[in-house]
């Protein structure tokens, strides 16, 4: 009898022996779970920190994006001084559309010329388009007109333009500059009688802004067609006509990627058209 008892206590202990390592190992199991989990997550936190940063590479760098370098020096400043040139409020921005196939298109707008003929934009359907709205300021007309031909002369075949000069608001021009805008339009066509064919330079126009009072209306179609994809245009317009800004749409070769280029500085767009050229490739 003893014995049996023994083999019994013998056999009662190993049961709870393999019942206590059995709950040992379950309970372990989220535990291991969990800190795996966690691991993960960790790495996923790692690689998301991986994304470079904007940094600046020198102390100047506020200062200098403060004087407007990074609109007038984008590739230098965007490589030494990212974080200062990101933190400018005047800083070329860009907003992108992607217009669906049953939505209007851009190649199916007419324009005027600056000589008032009816230009189609079906012509430009293939091309990359490069849409760009000048201030209209006297005495600058050749200027502004020479950084149109250099993108001209970068891309002949695959690159289409269209300028647009656009009124400057009177309260903006400061004292040495001239007011009289009818002197500008005729400064502004005869440098454009001058220029590539290619560069198609169309009638200036008067934009809408929250500031202008004036009374005079006038149908652009392209800006109508834009603001209506790009509701931030109207917002912008008062500061971009103030501050006598540049700002363009560049339009894929099938009208379906239309890119918004807030106060932009023209030789900085160069490296968004190779982009769609890659693209297209």
């Amino acid at each position: 009898m003893t014995t049996f008892q023994s083999k019994n206590d013998k056999c009662i202990l190993l049961l709870f022996l393999f019942l206590a390592l059995c709950n040992a190992s379950l309970s372990a199991t989220p535990e291991s779970s969990v800190t795996l989990n966690n691991n993960n997550n960790e790495n996923d936190n790692n690689n998301d920190n991986n994304e470079p940063k904007k940094l600046d590479n020198f102390p100047e760098c506020t200062k200098w994006a403060a004087e407007g370098d990074c609109r007038t020096d984008p590739v230098f400043m965007n490589e030494e001084c990212a974080l200062s040139c990101d933190l400018q409020p005047d800083y070329t921005k860009i907003d992108v559309v992607h217009v669906k196939d049953d939505d209007e298109s851009f190649f199916g707008l007419k324009e005027k010329n600056y000589d008032g003929r009816i230009f189609d934009l079906d012509q430009l359907e293939g091309y990359i388009t490069l849409v760009v709205y000048l201030p209209k300021l006297c005495g600058h007309a050749k200027e502004f007109y020479s950084v149109i031909e250099h993108l001209r002369s970068v891309w002949p075949w695959t690159l289409e333009l269209l300028i647009f000069p656009y009124h400057i608001m009177s309260s903006s021009l400061k004292s040495s500059e001239s007011n009289n805008q009818e002197d500008c339009t005729s400064e502004y066509n005869q440098v454009a009688q001058t220029m590539n064919k290619k560069i198609h330079i169309m009638q200036d126009v008067i934009l809408p802004s929250s500031n202008d009072q004036s009374s005079q209306k006038q149908q652009h179609y392209i800006y109508d067609y834009m603001a209506n994809l790009f509701p931030k245009l109207k917002e912008d317009m008062t500061k971009m006509m103030t501050n006598k800004y540049s700002f363009a749409f560049l339009i894929a070769p099938d009208g379906d990627i239309i890119e918004y280029h807030h106060r932009v500085y023209l030789p900085g767009l160069k490296e968004y058209i190779v982009g769609h050229l890659q693209a297209d490739l």
